[in-house]
């Protein structure tokens, strides 16, 4: 063999490592999410931008954006989600967010105050709307709430000061 063929060889091997280990990262996508250093891996094959990678990220968290929401670590995946996938997707996760039955939980929870804040940033027309009825739907319970507040601060449009 000559350097070219190794060169070669030793390109395609380790595009197939990559592949593999990427695939990994996503199949255990939950269980990362909720670790101390395994959220930043997937908050970083989120940024890769990789369609293919990106649906199979948000395939695994499906049915957990509310529970990660209120998880320290989970919460920064969910937020890097909203911010990195493409339109449809991001409304699909808050679509799940806002029908959960914690959602209360969710505007309240120290964490998950920000992802619903960052929720109201990207979200558009029906599913905008859904989620500023709903806040307001909660309106007693989060005014006098510290975290409530955050997010009715958002809807009004201002932030509030940490």
């Amino acid at each position: 063999m000559n350097s070219t063929s190794n060169l070669l060889l030793y390109e395609t091997s380790i595009s197939a490592m990559i592949i593999r280990l990427v695939g990994e990262i996503t199949a255990n996508a939950l269980v990362l999410s909720e670790h101390p250093y395994g959220n930043y891996v997937v908050q970083y094959i989120l940024c890769l931008k990789i369609p293919q990678v990106t649906e199979k990220t948000l395939e695994q968290l499906a049915g957990a954006y509310a529970s990660l929401s209120m998880n320290k670590y989970g919460s920064n995946v969910v937020e890097k989600c909203l911010k990195e996938s493409e339109e449809h997707q991001a409304l699909k996760i808050v679509n799940e967010i806002i029908r959960s039955p914690n959602f209360l939980m969710v505007l309240q929870d120290p964490y998950g105050n920000y992802v619903a804040q960052s929720a109201l940033a990207i979200s558009k027309g029906a599913t905008r709307y859904a989620m500023i009825h709903l806040i307001h739907m909660h309106y007693e319970l989060l005014h006098s709430h510290p975290h409530g507040k955050r997010v009715l601060a958002r809807i009004r449009g201002r932030k509030q000061r940490v």
